[in-house]
């Protein structure tokens, strides 16, 4: 559960942000812990294990989504780089 890992304050807000003219909810947190890669981990598998409704979802920004790119990026340089043999 989410509760076994984070803590949750919530705090009102009157201004709703919008993206592509859809409203959205913008979450933030401080991850507390040098092993990101286990909290991101922990909190898409109890995002996974629950129902959101129907036209939610959720998008990961700052360091996981920064990691996320750098290995997609990392996947694509083998092909990109020029061939190691020479003959």
């Amino acid at each position: 559960m989410l509760a076994d890992i984070a803590s949750l304050k919530v705090r009102p807000s009157v201004v709703t942000s919008e993206k592509d003219g859809a409203p959205i909810a913008i979450i933030t947190g401080n991850i507390t812990t040098p092993d990101i890669g286990t909290v991101t981990k922990q909190i898409n598998r109890t995002l996974n294990n629950s129902q959101l409704p129907k036209g939610i979802h959720v998008d990961f920004g700052g360091i996981p989504e920064q990691v996320r790119q750098l290995i997609a990026s990392a996947a694509f340089l083998p092909a990109l780089s020029p061939s190691s043999s020479c003959s």
